[in-house]
């Protein structure tokens, strides 16, 4: 892995513990943390952080069979290439499917489910005022599986959360929470959900699609406005949309 200091994750009392590690590397490789052509080594990743290899063995099969990793020899792995294309593709579909998703909800709204959002939103802004990250990020994750849960469609909610993978929550919930602010605005889950919060209310369907695309939309602007700031793409700016990513030096 990189040499970048990055707090060390708690994760000795956290279950399904390969889930945990899985969502970590992903974390690192969609902040720019980790980049194509990393090394990522099964033995040396779990004496980072701090755990067994086989929860890291199996967290890196995962990531392999979802296209954040390809499989070397001697039990490693490196980071596969990652364009500006293919992030714009894949929350172009994420905005697409939340969209669908906040439309088919804002059709079964009930004073319950209004109630637990508006609720879910104010915790969001507390949180982020007192900088609780961890907190503000578990109630955003709330806030969004009410709306996904009261749209009914379970296999379409399944295709949404395969996309929320690929959604940094170390960027949108840091220690320092910048990255997530724009021009003096508010953090992106203040603005953005209020938009759905209005169109739920009303009870109406494409202002809740549009909105949600939206808030999708623009979580995609900021991470790639962040990779393009920390010179994630540096090396391919003569290459259409940065088609390719040369190999860095291996760790």
């Amino acid at each position: 892995m990189p040499d970048r200091v990055r707090t060390r994750p708690q994760f000795a009392q956290r279950p399904r513990l390969s889930d945990e590690v899985a969502s970590y590397v992903r974390d690192l490789i969609m902040t720019g943390e980790s980049r194509p052509g990393d090394a990522v080594n099964i033995d040396s990743l779990a004496r980072d952080i701090g755990v067994s290899a086989t929860p890291v063995r199996e967290a890196l099969m995962r990531l392999e069979s979802e296209g954040f990793l390809i499989a070397e020899q001697n039990r490693s792995y490196t980071v596969a290439p990652l364009t500006r294309e293919d992030i714009e593709d894949l929350f172009a579909n994420h905005a697409l499917i939340g969209g669908e998703l906040a439309a088919r909800a804002a059709k079964h709204v009930t004073p319950a489910f209004l109630a637990d959002l508006e609720r879910l939103q104010a915790e969001i802004e507390a949180s982020l005022g007192r900088q609780d990250f961890v907190a503000a990020s578990a109630a955003n994750n709330q806030f969004h599986d009410a709306i996904v849960n009261r749209s009914g469609s379970t296999k379409l909610a399944w295709l949404f959360n395969i996309g929320v993978k690929f959604v940094p929550r170390s960027l949108f919930y840091p220690e320092n929470p910048k990255p997530a602010r724009r021009g003096g605005k508010k953090h992106v889950s203040v603005d953005d959900h209020h938009g759905v919060l209005d169109a739920m209310r009303a009870g109406d369907a494409e202002k809740a699609r549009d909105a949600m695309s939206a808030h999708v939309s623009h979580v995609s602007k900021i991470l790639v406005e962040y990779l393009e700031g920390i010179g994630f793409w540096a090396e391919d700016d003569d290459s259409p949309a940065g088609k390719t990513t040369p190999a860095r030096k291996k760790r």
